[in-house]
């Protein structure tokens, strides 16, 4: 499983806050690994599915204006840019909503693309980018990072390798 990343293939439960509801939320995240989504992603990719464990994280709640997902390298090319995905309010609407996010490209020599009407201003979009960056280099690999913006500081909720660079052809994105 180290090769494969799984994202977007478990639950994640959002808003919890209370004792019981952190234990049903538990529950829930612990039963997503047998998910259909989850068992069909592992026999695709060619993981057992007997193999699979899952842990639990529990964070404090940030109130996101914008969240996203961004890239220290291209995930379907391998150029050396940075991709940024965003989407008005929490990721949940990006990965499970099928939303069309906002969608940056951003080079060595600053942004190549840009969405028309982008949800996020210079500044944020900067501290992302300089985020996945230093988290790839800190991880020797190229990284995917999960982020929320709200309204005044980025916040990184995740962080996982791009595995779709080992050469399997395969992107997650509701893009």
């Amino acid at each position: 499983q180290g090769e494969r990343s799984f994202a977007g293939q478990f639950t994640s439960v959002l808003d919890v806050s209370d004792v019981e509801g952190a234990l049903a939320a538990a529950r829930v995240v612990v039963g997503s690994v047998h998910s259909a989504r989850a068992l069909a992603y592992a026999a695709r990719v060619g993981v057992d599915p007997a193999s699979l464990r899952m842990a639990v994280i529990f964070q404090e709640m940030a109130r996101p204006r914008v969240s996203g997902v961004a890239f220290s390298r291209d995930p379907v090319t391998g150029a050396d840019e940075a991709v940024v995905e965003a989407v008005e309010g929490t990721g949940d609407a990006l990965v499970g909503h099928g939303v069309q996010p906002a969608r940056w490209r951003v080079g060595a020599r600053g942004v190549l693309s840009a969405p028309d009407a982008p949800p996020l201003g210079d500044g944020p979009l900067a501290e992302i980018v300089e985020t996945v960056r230093s988290v790839a280099s800190r991880a020797r690999q190229p990284a995917d990072v999960e982020w929320v913006w709200d309204g005044r500081e980025v916040h990184l909720v995740q962080w996982r390798p791009i595995t779709a660079l080992s050469g399997t052809g395969r992107v997650w994105s509701s893009r």
